[in-house]
């Protein structure tokens, strides 16, 4: 390549200071999360208010003695929270489910925990000692908060949670399982949520402990550092008989997410600035994989076999890592029979290339993808330009975010501008001989002259 020269814009009559710090790049960046052992059972960043915390007692609608639970509602109309995802705050193995009260029970090491008032969006795993032991990861959305007056509700849609000493949830013939307050003393407390210790104050009369505290769920979890040296599977699914080896990942179609087969044994969604969205809670084992077996199970096993985490199913064929973030387990008619509940994430169009060339350009929402599918290059809906590494880890930005409709141009003078919706130019290379614009599969974003010589680039090459 040859030495980067600095061209002087002429057309433009304003001058623009790159940005020097991520806060300018306008990407979302998660707050660190109040110290804690496990998520709340709702989405992260969603707010909730304590209705009520119990003490001791019993109470009919939640099967037997309830100690130290908690109802957990928005405050608003008794509906207000019906309908809100009900996620898993630490992995397990489910124990059952009664229909009657809508209570799942899911066994933690040698404690229990149930979440009750819930419809399930997972299939019905019965319950019973002889039921199969389904395992259920961590942020794994399980089901929904019934409405009003269902479930044994008691007239107001809400979630009862409850942690108890022992396993299998309440105690059917004798108080064998004690509850356990949610504090750090008992490795329990909510990320989001002060120390709900035994004693602590009673917010509203007649509702018990901690009554009227809100909180927002918040992660427990780092930011997404990017995949490192893990080696790209090159697809977007697994089928029968593929394996995710250690190190290895693959991502969706839009690159926004990524399955990753770590190193320390765990696998995990990941996507974008934000946290680990799914996780199999199987770290601590270097060396596991993951293989989608003959069978129908999809499985975690450690190094010397030992199954560590599973589907429970008996016909997925194929393990998809989708376009909207969830990861989904389907059989041969494409019914899912497993997901991760990681869906709902924006749907962004393919510009089918990896360049643009003159008089070409990127409209709000579209991306460029490298030939080898690891690196993308979007221009968001909010007018920043960015360029990112699989799973969405930045990489570069224009900087131009809070200019929605914003484009980006190759013009015919050689200039490459990201336009405000009204064609007031917020960023560009400078250039007056620029013919193309390649995202490369070294990761960095070049702009080319007709002659294949380089005139501006992002220096991101050999980042990921």
């Amino acid at each position: 390549m040859n030495k980067l020269t600095r061209v002087k814009v002429i057309l433009l009559s304003v001058s623009f200071a790159f940005a020097q710090v991520i806060g300018f790049l306008g990407i979302t960046q998660v707050a660190h999360a109040a110290p804690g052992n496990m998520q709340a059972p709702f989405d992260i960043g969603s707010s909730w208010t304590i209705f009520q915390g119990y003490k001791s007692g019993p109470n009919n609608s939640h099967n037997g003695v309830s100690a130290f639970g908690l109802d957990l509602y928005i405050p608003g109309d008794v509906n207000a929270s019906t309908g809100r995802a009900v996620r898993v705050p630490a992995g397990g193995t489910i124990y059952g489910y009664w229909a009657e009260t809508g209570t799942l029970c899911i066994n933690t090491g040698s404690r229990s925990y149930d979440l009750t008032h819930i419809n399930l969006t997972i299939p019905d795993p019965g319950r019973g000692p002889s039921n199969p032991r389904i395992p259920v990861a961590a942020g794994q959305s399980v089901g929904t908060i019934a409405g009003a007056g269902l479930l044994r509700n008691n007239g107001t849609a809400h979630l009862h949670f409850q942690f108890w000493e022992g396993p299998n949830c309440y105690p059917q013939t004798t108080p064998a399982n004690p509850g356990i307050p949610f504090d750090s003393a008992h490795g329990l407390r909510m990320c989001g949520l002060p120390d709900l210790y035994d004693g602590g104050p009673v917010g509203t009369a007649n509702q018990g402990q901690w009554s009227g505290t809100p909180f927002t769920a918040q992660t427990c979890d780092t930011p997404y550092p990017g995949v490192g040296n893990a080696t790209f599977k090159g697809v977007t699914q697994l089928t029968t008989g593929m394996r995710l080896n250690p190190n290895e990942y693959l991502t969706s179609l839009n690159g926004q997410s990524v399955l990753l087969m770590q190193g320390d044994g765990n696998l995990v969604v990941y996507r974008g600035l934000s946290i680990a969205q799914w996780n199999s809670g199987t770290s601590g084992h270097p060396g596991a994989y993951l293989v989608v077996q003959g069978d129908g199970n999809v499985v975690v096993y450690a190094p010397n076999e030992q199954p560590l985490w599973w589907t429970g199913t008996n016909s997925v064929t194929r393990f998809t890592m989708q376009t909207d973030g969830n990861l989904v387990g389907y059989d041969t008619n494409s019914q899912w029979k497993w997901q991760s509940g990681t869906g709902g994430q924006p749907a962004w169009t393919y510009k089918g290339t990896d360049h643009l060339n003159q008089y070409q350009r990127l409209n709000p929402g579209e991306y460029l993808k490298s030939a080898d599918k690891r690196y993308f290059l979007l221009m968001q809906t909010d007018g920043n330009l960015v360029l990112y590494s699989p799973g969405y880890h930045v990489l570069w930005s224009s900087g131009t975010n809070g200019n929605a409709g914003a484009y980006l141009e190759v013009q015919g003078d050689g200039n490459i501008v990201v336009y405000r919706a009204d064609r007031w130019p917020l960023w560009y290379t400078g250039t007056n001989n620029a013919f193309d614009l390649f995202v490369q599969n070294d990761g960095n974003l070049v702009a080319y002259t007709l002659t294949n010589s380089w005139v501006w680039q992002s220096w991101t090459g050999g980042r990921i």
